[in-house]
Protein backbone atom coordinates (compact mmCIF):
# COMPACT_ATOMS: atom_id res chain seq x y z
CA UNK A 1 0.00 0.00 0.00
CA UNK A 2 2.78 2.47 0.83
CA UNK A 3 4.57 1.51 -2.66
CA UNK A 4 1.62 2.48 -4.51
CA UNK A 5 1.04 5.62 -2.51
CA UNK A 6 4.87 6.56 -3.04
CA UNK A 7 4.43 6.02 -6.93
CA UNK A 8 1.45 7.99 -7.04
CA UNK A 9 3.05 10.97 -5.59
CA UNK A 10 6.52 10.51 -7.60
CA UNK A 11 4.10 10.22 -10.64
CA UNK A 12 2.18 13.45 -9.49
CA UNK A 13 5.59 15.03 -8.79
CA UNK A 14 6.88 14.40 -12.24
CA UNK A 15 4.26 15.65 -13.91
CA UNK A 16 3.79 19.04 -12.19
CA UNK A 17 7.77 18.97 -13.21
CA UNK A 18 7.43 18.71 -16.53
CA UNK A 19 4.48 21.49 -16.61
CA UNK A 20 6.46 23.61 -14.94
CA UNK A 21 9.36 23.55 -17.07
CA UNK A 22 7.10 23.69 -20.22
CA UNK A 23 5.01 26.61 -18.96
CA UNK A 24 8.77 28.61 -18.86
CA UNK A 25 9.28 28.05 -22.37
CA UNK A 26 6.52 29.39 -23.45
CA UNK A 27 6.99 32.52 -25.57
CA UNK A 28 3.35 33.63 -24.73
CA UNK A 29 4.02 35.01 -21.60
CA UNK A 30 6.37 38.15 -22.57
CA UNK A 31 5.14 41.41 -22.19
CA UNK A 32 3.19 43.23 -24.81
CA UNK A 33 5.10 44.77 -27.65
CA UNK A 34 4.60 48.37 -27.71
CA UNK A 35 2.85 50.56 -30.64
CA UNK A 36 6.01 50.94 -32.36
CA UNK A 37 7.48 47.63 -33.05
CA UNK A 38 3.74 46.15 -34.00
CA UNK A 39 3.23 49.24 -36.52
CA UNK A 40 7.35 47.90 -37.70
CA UNK A 41 7.77 51.16 -39.41
CA UNK A 42 4.83 50.72 -42.11
CA UNK A 43 2.23 54.03 -42.78
CA UNK A 44 -0.78 53.74 -41.27
CA UNK A 45 -3.88 52.68 -43.12
CA UNK A 46 -5.78 54.75 -45.19
CA UNK A 47 -9.33 55.57 -43.31
CA UNK A 48 -12.55 54.16 -45.11
CA UNK A 49 -13.20 57.60 -46.43
CA UNK A 50 -10.00 57.61 -48.43
CA UNK A 51 -9.98 56.18 -51.58
CA UNK A 52 -7.38 53.10 -51.58
CA UNK A 53 -5.39 52.83 -54.78
CA UNK A 54 -6.05 49.96 -56.53
CA UNK A 55 -4.22 48.11 -59.19
CA UNK A 56 -7.14 46.93 -61.80
CA UNK A 57 -9.76 48.97 -60.48
CA UNK A 58 -9.38 52.48 -61.56
CA UNK A 59 -12.82 52.67 -63.66
CA UNK A 60 -16.26 54.28 -62.03
CA UNK A 61 -17.91 51.49 -63.70
CA UNK A 62 -18.83 48.05 -61.67
CA UNK A 63 -16.03 45.31 -62.75
CA UNK A 64 -17.11 42.85 -65.23
CA UNK A 65 -16.24 39.18 -64.26
CA UNK A 66 -13.28 39.31 -65.76
CA UNK A 67 -11.65 41.97 -63.93
CA UNK A 68 -12.96 40.52 -60.73
CA UNK A 69 -11.24 37.36 -61.00
CA UNK A 70 -7.55 39.73 -62.00
CA UNK A 71 -8.19 41.64 -58.96
CA UNK A 72 -9.00 38.30 -57.04
CA UNK A 73 -5.92 36.82 -58.69
CA UNK A 74 -3.77 39.35 -57.37
CA UNK A 75 -5.03 39.92 -54.22
CA UNK A 76 -4.54 36.18 -53.02
CA UNK A 77 -1.48 36.12 -54.79
CA UNK A 78 -0.18 38.88 -52.58
CA UNK A 79 -1.72 37.67 -49.57
CA UNK A 80 0.15 34.42 -50.02
CA UNK A 81 3.45 36.92 -50.79
CA UNK A 82 4.65 38.00 -47.08
CA UNK A 83 3.84 40.20 -44.50
CA UNK A 84 3.86 43.15 -46.04
CA UNK A 85 2.28 42.15 -49.02
CA UNK A 86 -0.68 40.49 -46.97
CA UNK A 87 -0.84 43.83 -45.63
CA UNK A 88 -1.12 45.58 -48.63
CA UNK A 89 -3.81 43.22 -50.14
CA UNK A 90 -5.70 43.28 -47.08
CA UNK A 91 -5.70 47.06 -47.73
CA UNK A 92 -6.82 46.61 -50.90
CA UNK A 93 -9.62 44.38 -50.41
CA UNK A 94 -11.06 47.18 -47.78
CA UNK A 95 -11.03 49.37 -50.05
CA UNK A 96 -12.84 47.45 -52.64
CA UNK A 97 -15.76 46.11 -50.87
CA UNK A 98 -16.05 43.28 -53.10
CA UNK A 99 -18.31 40.14 -51.54
CA UNK A 100 -15.67 37.80 -53.82
CA UNK A 101 -13.03 38.86 -50.88
CA UNK A 102 -15.19 37.59 -48.18
CA UNK A 103 -12.85 34.15 -47.89
CA UNK A 104 -9.86 35.97 -47.94
CA UNK A 105 -11.16 38.55 -45.46
CA UNK A 106 -11.99 35.88 -42.85
CA UNK A 107 -8.87 33.59 -43.57
CA UNK A 108 -7.06 37.69 -42.74
CA UNK A 109 -8.75 36.93 -38.82
CA UNK A 110 -7.25 34.58 -38.26
CA UNK A 111 -3.59 35.43 -39.33
CA UNK A 112 -0.59 36.23 -36.88
CA UNK A 113 -0.30 39.91 -37.77
CA UNK A 114 -2.07 42.15 -35.85
CA UNK A 115 -2.65 44.75 -38.47
CA UNK A 116 -4.04 42.39 -40.78
CA UNK A 117 -6.91 41.10 -38.44
CA UNK A 118 -7.84 44.78 -37.75
CA UNK A 119 -7.88 45.25 -41.15
CA UNK A 120 -9.75 41.93 -41.91
CA UNK A 121 -12.60 43.08 -39.47
CA UNK A 122 -12.63 46.53 -40.75
CA UNK A 123 -13.39 44.66 -44.16
CA UNK A 124 -15.61 42.20 -42.84
CA UNK A 125 -17.82 45.19 -40.79
CA UNK A 126 -19.26 46.59 -44.44
CA UNK A 127 -20.84 43.31 -44.79
CA UNK A 128 -22.96 42.78 -41.31
CA UNK A 129 -26.17 44.26 -41.13
CA UNK A 130 -27.15 46.74 -38.83
CA UNK A 131 -27.61 45.76 -34.98
CA UNK A 132 -30.72 43.75 -33.99
CA UNK A 133 -31.86 44.25 -30.69
CA UNK A 134 -33.12 41.30 -28.72
CA UNK A 135 -36.98 40.56 -28.90
CA UNK A 136 -38.74 40.00 -26.02
CA UNK A 137 -40.84 36.74 -26.81
CA UNK A 138 -44.91 37.77 -25.82
CA UNK A 139 -46.06 36.36 -22.66
CA UNK A 140 -49.27 35.39 -22.05
CA UNK A 141 -51.25 36.72 -18.65
CA UNK A 142 -49.83 35.30 -15.64
CA UNK A 143 -51.83 32.76 -13.62
CA UNK A 144 -51.49 32.75 -10.39
CA UNK A 145 -51.77 29.42 -8.53
CA UNK A 146 -55.28 30.79 -7.36
CA UNK A 147 -57.05 31.21 -10.22
CA UNK A 148 -58.56 27.45 -11.10
CA UNK A 149 -61.70 26.78 -9.24
CA UNK A 150 -61.38 24.08 -7.03
CA UNK A 151 -63.31 20.67 -8.29
CA UNK A 152 -66.77 20.46 -6.94
CA UNK A 153 -67.13 18.62 -3.62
Amino acid sequence: METLLLVGVAVLFLVGAVLLQRRRQLPGKQAPPGPDPVQGGLQPSPSPGQPAVLPVMGQSRPPGPRQRRQMLRYLKSAYDKGANARLAAMEDMVAWGHPACLPLLRRGLRDADLRVVGLAARGLERFRGPRQRLRRLPRGPRRHRGSRPSPPA
